[in-house]
């Protein structure tokens, strides 16, 4: 189990490792990590995650939606075999 300390200690050296250019970061992470495997191996997961979401957080919402909003716009035009529905108000 990562204590509290440790779990800080990664963060730390995940958002060190962030500002470092990639041919750099082994280097770093040799200096940082020490002799601590679970450590680096923690930070590297870390670092491989937000590598894989950096499109993600790049790109805006409506960009990424505009394909599911097309298909929901399709799905819900009226089909013609469906019974036209009246909306009343009641006073």
């Amino acid at each position: 189990m990562i204590t509290q300390e440790h779990w800080q200690r990664i963060k730390a050296i995940f958002h060190s490792a962030q500002e470092c250019a990639p041919a750099d970061r082994a280097s770093f992470l040799n200096s940082a990590c020490g002799d601590d495997e679970s450590m680096r191996q923690e930070v590297e997961s870390l670092l491989a995650a937000d590598e894989t979401n950096e499109d993600f957080l790049g790109t805006p919402a409506y960009e990424l939606m505009a394909g599911v909003l097309a298909d929901e716009k399709r799905s819900l035009l009226p089909d013609k075999k469906s019974v036209p529905t009246r909306f009343c108000r009641r006073w």
